[in-house]
């Protein structure tokens, strides 16, 4: 079994990374190796950097040299519904894209779903998160739909997962880690990042690795 697993931010790849076995770097954004309790499953790793854009280039760009049995996108995400706090593991069963529904995406079995929409920047404020629940998204973040949409144009028949970690309110509830007008500093970008790499370590990383072994 190969996968393709894609994330946005050094933070959400390097805890999976850490944990995968005889792992070589192919590219500066994209390194393989073997399920650490599984060695016959190979997992490479994309880090795509931020946004749809740079998500679908770097997808396309991988799976001209990894040909994968399956895809996920796994990373952070924003919750658009107070009921989901922060460290909840969702599957996408459903997802958009600037609300456009995207068609291939297969939910993990045993894992809770929601639906997420992707969007090209940040939800910061009560007014945007309004604007995105009217999808009926559960979640936003910037890299899955596009993600997909790479693996759809690519190979029409790779199935396509998502697994993320809710790290924020997305412009509801007031978060230390931004500021009052929501509009992040670097220094809360940085705090942002800590807690995301403490979420991946703790909560997604551990979630996905037995994942890995009983989907496709």
């Amino acid at each position: 079994m190969r996968w393709l697993v894609v994330g946005a931010l050094r933070v959400e790849v390097s805890p999976l990374l850490w944990r995968l076995r005889d792992v070589e770097t192919l590219s500066p954004r994209f390194q393989h190796g073997q399920h650490p309790q599984h060695p016959t499953v190979q997992v490479g790793v994309l880090r795509c950097g931020v946004g749809p854009q740079k998500a679908y280039d770097q997808t396309v760009q991988a799976l001209s040299t990894w040909a994968p049995d399956a895809i996920v996108s796994m990373g952070t995400c924003g919750a658009l519904h107070d009921a989901l706090q922060i460290g909840d593991i969702r599957t996408a069963r459903s997802l958009f894209e600037d609300q456009v529904p995207v068609s291939n995406m297969t939910p993990f079995p045993h894992s809770e779903e929601a639906s997420v929409t992707t969007v090209d920047r940040p939800c910061w404020t009560p007014e945007r998160r309004h604007e995105l629940r009217q999808t009926g998204a559960d979640l936003v973040e910037m890299e899955a739909a596009a993600v997909a949409r790479a693996g759809r144009d690519c190979n029409p028949s790779i199935p396509v997962h998502a697994l993320k970690v809710v790290s924020d309110q997305a412009g509801g509830s007031p978060d230390t880690v931004f500021r009052s007008n929501g509009i992040p500093t670097p220094l809360h970008i940085m705090r942002f990042k800590f807690r995301a790499l403490k979420l991946c370590h703790h909560r997604l990383v551990p979630a996905l690795l037995p994942l890995l072994t009983e989907s496709g």
